[in-house]
């Protein structure tokens, strides 16, 4: 009976301390239901309309929240990005938080683009509009700090995708010197 009653007592010694271990172990380091966010290389090509560049040197995001971080030439960073919808929906982009390494007073715009098959059958890049406060426009804006000439640190825009349809967004940033420029995505 002794016998027993040892064992048992080991066992719910066993239980109590595995559990008071977990519970420790859980508060050191939380499980939060925020998202990871992405990182993402944009690569610094200019504006360029040429369909195969584009193509080759968009860096490609998904839903969900991305930094992504742009080295600047001189005293523009401008690289593409793109996305394909998944399913058909209204997606929304959302940009803030841009940061620059060399410059308190940076600024820059997102551009839509998608590209198109013309009666010849030749490919071309069209710009698109996005839906934003303030009603349908071709460019989104953001700066570091708010400004008279740049009254926004986030800015977002909506547009309606079919599933599998590729929109290409122009990242254009200015700001004083070389440097590398961050900016926070969040596409729902």
């Amino acid at each position: 009976m002794k016998e027993k009653s040892k064992t048992l007592s080991s066992i719910r010694r066993f239980i109590c301390t595995s559990l008071a271990l977990v519970m420790a172990l859980s508060l050191l380091s939380p499980i939060t239901a925020e998202a990871k966010t992405k990182n993402v290389k944009v690569k610094n090509v200019g504006y360029t309309s040429s369909v195969s560049t584009v193509k080759k040197k968009a860096s490609k995001v998904t839903i969900g929240t991305t930094k992504l971080t742009l080295t600047k030439a001189k005293n523009r960073g401008q690289g593409y990005i793109k996305f394909t919808a998944p399913k058909s929906k209204k997606y929304t982009f959302t940009f803030s938080e841009l940061n620059d390494s060399k410059d308190p007073y940076s600024n820059g715009h997102i551009t839509g683009y998608q590209i198109k098959s013309g009666y010849n059958g030749r490919q071309y890049i069209t710009s698109i509009n996005l839906r934003g406060k303030g009603g349908t426009r071709s460019n989104l804006w953001i700066s570091h700090k708010k400004s008279k000439d740049y009254p926004t640190n986030i800015d977002k825009g909506s547009l309606k995708m079919k599933a599998g349809e590729t929109v290409y967004l122009n990242c254009s940033f200015l700001g004083y010197g070389k440097g590398i420029i961050t900016t926070k995505l969040v596409i729902k």
